[in-house]
């Protein structure tokens, strides 16, 4: 084996690690070549690619809810009644309640931009 095809075994074998080692887009847009090579020449292409990403995100939320419900009919009272032979009726309206509390707290989204090449 030439010292050439030593050196295309070597790419084409670093080519093949590093495509199956390296993400898609890390590759993309880097490129590498060396030509006009003569005889026990020495090359050497090195492809340096670093990113770094730092997201920090806090929140702090304080949320209290105080509910009181008071229902009242009209304080009906039923007292002194002698006469049917002392039986007594009160009707009073009805009292509903409803009541619906919705709290929603902090929320974070991070969307880290794209890489690129």
């Amino acid at each position: 084996m030439t010292i050439k095809q030593k050196i295309g075994a070597a790419i084409a074998t670093g080519t093949l690690l590093a495509a199956t080692l390296l993400p898609g887009a890390a590759l993309a847009d880097q490129t590498c070549t060396i030509s006009g090579n003569g005889r026990n020449s020495t090359n050497r292409c090195r492809i340096r690619i670093e990113r770094r990403l730092t997201v920090d995100q806090r929140n702090t939320a304080t949320v209290r809810n105080r509910v009181v419900v008071v229902q009242n009919t009209g304080l009906n009272d039923a007292n002194n009644n002698t006469t049917n032979g002392g039986d007594v009726s009160v009707d009073t309206g009805n009292t509903t309640s409803t009541i619906t509390i919705t709290v929603s707290g902090n929320t974070n989204t991070a969307v880290p931009p794209d890489p690129g090449p």
